[in-house]
């Protein structure tokens, strides 16, 4: 009888074992779980990459999708040196924060954390919580750095340029 148990035994193990995942219940709403686990492994890889050693960071291209690259971060977006439409278009950052953006970056020099966005009062806590996840501060090339070209200055951040009118602060 105990053999003919573990017959049984094994064999609804081993059917366990090699089932499908998509038969499984709630198996199509895990599978879709999966590119959004892929996208915030890469994003925190390039994280690193920018921590550790930013230069290499730069090279890839880290925090610019609107430049061609080979590298996936993501979706990260630098706050350093993304052009001002690419930031305006960001989910709740809109015309008037991605112009403060880089008018602060322009005036004061880049930013050395993303939390630099609320300590000079250029994002309010909330918006930046909001995309938290996907901006970065890759830092510049230090000077005389030959390998890394100087940034552009955009044309929107010379000085006198006008703002956007500001929008409704949801604080207020």
């Amino acid at each position: 009888v105990s053999m003919l148990g573990t017959m049984v035994g094994g064999a609804v193990h081993l059917a366990v074992l090699t089932a499908s995942p998509a038969s499984a219940p709630g198996a199509a709403a895990a599978a879709a779980g999966v590119p959004l686990i892929e996208r915030r492994v890469r994003r925190e890889q390039a994280r690193s990459l920018v921590t550790h050693y930013p230069s290499v960071a730069r090279t890839l291209r880290i925090g610019r999708p609107d430049l061609p690259r080979k590298f996936d971060d993501g979706g990260l977006v630098d706050v350093n040196t993304a052009p001002e439409p690419l930031l305006a278009s960001l989910p709740g950052l809109g015309a008037y924060h991605a112009k403060l953006i880089v008018l602060a970056r322009t005036a004061q020099g880049p930013f050395g954390s993303v939390d630099d966005l609320i300590g000079r009062d250029v994002l309010p806590s909330w918006a930046l919580h909001s995309l938290h996840d996907v901006l970065v501060a890759v830092p510049p090339p230090p000077a005389g750095d030959d390998l890394d070209a100087a940034p552009v200055m955009e044309p929107e951040a010379a000085p006198g340029a006008a703002l956007p009118p500001r929008p409704h602060d949801p604080s207020d």
